[in-house]
């Protein structure tokens, strides 16, 4: 028998007889069958979600993951036509969140990329809500295939304390204080009800704050003692203990109470109302009413009598819950109240007072969503 040299052997199964190729054995055309059973062995998960850019129009790069992420922060902004598409079938998910200041819409601005029900997108228009929404694209036209509405975490809400004032009413200061008899942690809300006599003026503090974090003026009645002005901080970024308020120039009688809450990231609506002789009815003494845009709402309540010889009861024309009292001999009669609110039901913050009928009052409400 006639040796082959090994330099005549040829890979990719030819079939060789010393050095010469003869047939070659041909590619397999068979497709492959999957095997059944198969187990991961890992995890696996889809990229990070890509943040869209807000505004008018918002571009879509449908070249990347697929999953993305969209604030919106604004009214009238809309979708622009996807770029980037494959020539198969596509699928794009899309978190749509309401920002600050919605509820907000969403359209789409290409003209036939959209197939939309009724010609719009159907967000849950709900503060600080999140929909999801399913796109599947085949060429450029991509149809809204589901929307999972109002994905948003629900609001519940938490009255941590409060305290009224630091012992007896000055006649006179520039200064005040109140110290609560806990720390309210990063992230809570706080209330804060700042009163003073018309007698030394009806300038507003310049600053009322507690450290590193400022408390902004939401309602204020000035008109008539007890002047009242309301402030709030959501979501401090710092621990809150002492709250104190600060004018230019001495007023008369100035005090401070304030409340910590959990729960809710801005204002709903704040009003404050001056009383002249409203009776001893269980809620005679009334702040205007708001009504919720986005339920749940924490209401809360505060009123403030000008002899400081009267009790005040919380309102019973709702379930009012008693928040702080003042119950200083010869200070202002000022106390808080609150509850959560499940409806859009217009409400007032209501009180009972023992006082006679030559009293003046200020009763203040606001609302947090």
């Amino acid at each position: 028998m006639r040796k082959c040299s090994v330099l005549a052997v040829v890979i990719m199964a030819a079939s060789v007889v010393c050095g010469a190729v003869i047939a070659q054995t041909p590619p397999q055309t068979t497709a492959r069958v999957p095997e059944a059973n198969n187990t991961w062995t890992g995890q696996n998960a889809v990229s990070p979600p890509v943040a869209l850019t807000d505004g008018a129009t918002i571009a879509v790069n449908a070249a990347g993951p697929g999953n993305y992420t969209l604030t919106l922060a604004g009214a009238g902004h809309a979708l622009a036509c996807p770029t980037g598409l494959t020539t198969g079938v596509q699928y794009l998910s899309i978190d749509v969140t309401q920002g600050s200041g919605g509820p907000y819409g969403l359209s789409a601005a290409g003209t036939g990329c959209y197939l939309l029900p009724s010609g719009t997108i159907p967000l849950t228009q709900t503060a600080a809500a999140m929909d999801t929404l399913t796109f599947k694209c085949v060429a450029s036209v991509c149809r809204l295939g589901g929307i999972a509405a109002n994905l948003q975490t629900p609001k519940t809400f938490t009255y941590l304390g409060g305290k009224i004032g630091s012992g007896a009413l000055p006649a006179s200061a520039s200064t005040v204080s109140m110290t609560f008899g806990f720390t309210a942690a990063i992230g809570s809300n706080v209330l804060c009800a700042v009163v003073q006599g018309s007698g030394g003026g009806t300038a507003a503090p310049t600053s009322v704050v507690s450290g590193s974090v400022s408390l902004t003026n939401i309602a204020s009645q000035t008109g008539a003692s007890p002047i009242m002005r309301i402030y709030a901080a959501y979501g401090i970024t710092s621990a809150v203990t002492t709250v104190t308020a600060t004018w230019a120039a001495a007023v008369s009688f100035p005090q401070v109470g304030c409340d910590a809450f959990t729960g809710g990231t801005v204002s709903d609506g704040s009003n404050v109302a001056a009383l002249t002789n409203p009776g001893t009815g269980a809620d005679a003494v009334a702040s205007g009413s708001l009504s919720p845009t986005a339920p749940p709402d924490f209401a809360w309540g505060v009123a403030v009598q000008n002899s400081g010889s009267a009790t005040i009861t919380v309102g019973t024309a709702t379930p009012w819950i008693l928040g702080s009292r003042d119950a200083t001999a010869g200070n202002w009669s000022m106390v808080t109240e609150y509850q959560t609110l499940s409806g859009t039901t217009a409400v007032a913050a209501t009180f009972g007072s023992s006082a006679g009928a030559a009293d003046a009052y200020s009763a203040g409400l606001a609302l947090t969503r």
